[in-house]
């Protein structure tokens, strides 16, 4: 399941857009404007699980969590390297958080505003999109329409594989 949280600066939930028929299933019937953005992720993530979509018996259980700042061109550097450097501490801390869930391997990855208006377009996730790009540099043969049907899991334990044999 793939879900999109848009937060405001206090770290609230704005709005919730799933990317995917699963995505869609997770969210349906859960309150989740206004609420914390870590406590959401936690309580889709553990949600994930009852519901079956992350196997309790697949010894790894990958979940991309992925951030991006919106696109306010005008802003004030020393305000967007702020924002980032809060960004990537606010990702840190759904990791340490998720990562304790038994099993789960959380990979964090933060975009630009550039790179998710680019999966928006190809229909990807933020997160898979960035994959996207990591497997493109690596090996030029990964194709936008393979990567729809690849799992993260599978996308990563190929780019694992790759940077642990070069």
């Amino acid at each position: 399941p793939s879900v999109e949280l848009v937060i405001d600066e206090t770290c609230r939930v704005l709005e919730v857009r799933p990317q995917n028929k699963d995505g869609e299933q997770l969210i349906s019937g859960l309150e989740l404007l206004d609420k914390n953005v870590e406590d959401v992720v936690y309580e889709l993530i553990n949600r994930s699980i009852s519901f079956g979509f992350v196997k309790a018996d697949d010894n790894r259980k990958i979940v991309l969590i992925s951030g991006a700042l919106n696109d306010k061109r005008n802003e004030l550097k020393t305000k967007k390297e702020n924002d980032e450097a809060e960004l990537t501490e606010l990702l840190d801390n759904i990791k340490a958080r998720v990562d304790r869930i038994d099993n789960i391997k959380v990979r964090t990855i933060t975009a630009t505003s550039r790179e998710r208006k680019d999966a928006l377009k190809y229909g990807l996730s933020m997160g898979k999109y960035c994959l996207y790009l990591e497997a493109q540099e690596l090996n030029g043969s990964i194709t936008i329409d393979e990567v729809h049907d690849m799992s993260i899991s599978d996308m990563i334990e190929k780019l694992e594989h790759h940077h642990h044999h070069h």
